[in-house]
């Protein structure tokens, strides 16, 4: 007869002996991801959430530090939702638009200078988003000069912040000349159209380009529909905002600088680092700026 043994308590057992079932991680399989073109990702009810989750990551409105826009996939994996909330990108940097032409408008308004107004305007969407796009700038023409650097075998200048001042001035210096070539409420509306179209380049990059260091970029890079959704968005702020040739010319100039960054900070390894985002974003606005200004100097 075989034996029973007590469980520890020193009392005898009250039934037949069973054999503990322990959990098995088998039974929780994980989480299959939908396919990148699964259409019911478009979820329209969840605007409103994921263009104040988008406010609070990019700029200092909501009260949240800055933020990447990818963060580390080995640190902070992308779920869906997050890759479906930077549809919201062309909404917010309209709002970043909105708050530097208002304050063109307003100083314009007590007769200042249109340089000042263009610096102090330019200093507002800074301040807005936390210099990101400008560190982005930075870190991107660093790079790109170490890598010419020991391509040539001499030590690298230090290129970053002297780029960032060059463009500085040449962005002041188109939000000056469009308030001259036009008046306050076109850089108004100019800065909203810009702005919304850096944050869907940034988006578009993103998609096509795989990001460094990720063997497969399949839950880092945003889904189809989310580009096409951020495409409608600009589109209509841009058509809203601007004449329809204005608005389709710099679209097309802010398309082709992406294009043309995005194979200068890729010509090495033909990936991109999360700063460089932040640097196509940012030419991408000056390109759009630059359009705008040359067509309303012709007109």
């Amino acid at each position: 007869m075989a034996k029973s043994f007590n469980t520890g308590d020193d009392k005898p057992s009250d039934g037949p002996h069973v054999d503990p079932v322990w959990p098995s991680n088998k039974e929780t399989p994980d989480p299959v991801l939908p396919p990148r073109d699964n259409w019911r990702e478009i979820n329209p009810t969840e605007l409103s959430s994921d263009f104040i989750a988008v406010l609070g990551a990019r700029t200092q409105l909501a009260g949240m530090p800055v933020d990447q826009p990818v963060p580390d996939p080995a640190t902070a994996p992308l779920r869906p939702v997050d890759l479906r909330r930077d549809r919201a990108l062309p909404l917010v940097g309209a709002v970043i638009g909105l708050l530097g032409g208002m304050a063109f408008l307003l100083l314009a308004a007590a007769d200042l200078p249109e340089l000042v107004c263009a610096a102090l305007a330019v200093g507002v969407m800074i301040l807005t988003q936390g210099a990101a796009r400008e560190d982005g700038l930075v870190e991107t023409v660093n790079r790109l000069a170490r890598r010419s650097a020991n391509e040539r075998s001499h030590s690298p200048m230090p290129s970053g912040a002297t780029a960032l001042v060059l463009l500085l001035i040449v962005q002041v210096g188109l939000i000056a000349g469009i308030g001259t070539a036009s008046d306050a409420g076109m850089v108004l509306l100019a800065l909203i159209a810009s702005q919304a179209m850096a944050g869907v380049a940034g988006l578009l990059f993103r998609h096509f380009v795989p990001i460094e260091g990720v063997d497969t970029d399949h839950d880092v890079r945003p889904r189809e529909t989310t580009v096409i959704q951020g495409l409608i968005f600009t589109g209509i702020i841009c058509f809203l905002t601007l004449p329809a040739l204005l608005a389709t010319f710099a679209i097309a100039a802010a398309c082709a600088a992406l294009i043309i960054m995005g194979f200068v900070v890729t010509a090495a390894r033909g990936t991109y680092r999360p700063y460089d985002v932040l640097t196509i974003e940012l030419i991408s606005e000056v390109a759009f700026l630059t359009a705008v200004f040359m067509v309303l100097e012709k007109a």
